[in-house]
């Protein structure tokens, strides 16, 4: 992947678009499906880069949740203070030069079935602190990094 062809587009004025899954990625499975157990870092993560970001970002829910069981996902990020633009398809920034596909484009994807954040354990469990850093490397924005709550974590708690 080239993280620096993907930067040049945003700094000259397009949004970072991420594709993001629900169920082990934004939150915790639940006991039984469709509960929701507890928000991940990434969950937290994303909420701060929003703040920070504000119009250079779009974040897509990226899920295989559909009906009520969606709608519960949705409300649930909500809630907790990050809402999408869009659902299971393109971004607004993308709609004027690529047509309807069943998979919508991103910069990045995130999923817990990705190879990309996992754990050398080999367990299939995401490291969720190293993709929020990476998700967050605010110096190739040209943000003021020192506001270490782009990280969305501080001292490896979640910022609330």
């Amino acid at each position: 992947m080239d993280w620096r062809k993907d930067l040049e587009i945003i700094k000259q004025g397009s949004p970072l678009i991420i594709a993001v899954d629900f169920d082990d990625t934004l939150a915790k499975a639940g006991e039984k499906y469709p509960e929701i157990g507890e928000p991940t870092y990434l969950l937290n993560s994303l909420i701060a880069l929003r703040k920070n970001l504000k119009e250079h970002l779009q974040i897509i829910l990226w899920t295989c949740r559909d009906g009520e069981d969606l709608q519960m996902a949705i409300d649930y990020c909500k809630e907790l203070g990050l809402e999408f633009d869009a659902i299971n398809e393109d971004a607004p920034a993308t709609l004027k030069w690529k047509p309807k596909t069943p998979k919508p484009f991103a910069h990045i994807y995130i999923d817990d079935r990705s190879l990309s954040f996992c754990d050398d354990d080999t367990s299939g469990d995401i490291d969720w602190l190293m993709a929020s850093r990476l998700m967050c490397a605010v110096n190739d924005w040209g943000l003021d990094a020192s506001d270490k709550t782009y990280f969305g974590v501080m001292n490896d708690e979640v910022v609330k």
